[in-house]
């Protein structure tokens, strides 16, 4: 029981940073101009969390290059 408990709170905090991870990724991506690649990271980003803003804003701007 503790070893749940104790994995309630962690796995949240892990995915988080990998999430974070990605999205440093895709930045980078679209600052090398990947526009593409920026957006499939994007992509999966977001089908694993659907409420990640960050993620749906990036993917507009990388559809959306200037």
């Amino acid at each position: 029981m503790k070893h749940l408990i104790l994995l309630l709170f962690l796995v949240p905090g892990m995915l988080a940073a990998q999430t974070d991870a990605a999205l440093e990724t895709a930045r980078k991506k679209m600052e090398a101009r990947n526009f593409a690649g920026a957006n499939t990271d994007l992509s999966k980003i977001i089908e694993s969390n659907p409420r990640n803003k960050n993620a749906f804003s990036l993917r507009g701007r990388a559809q959306q290059p200037t």
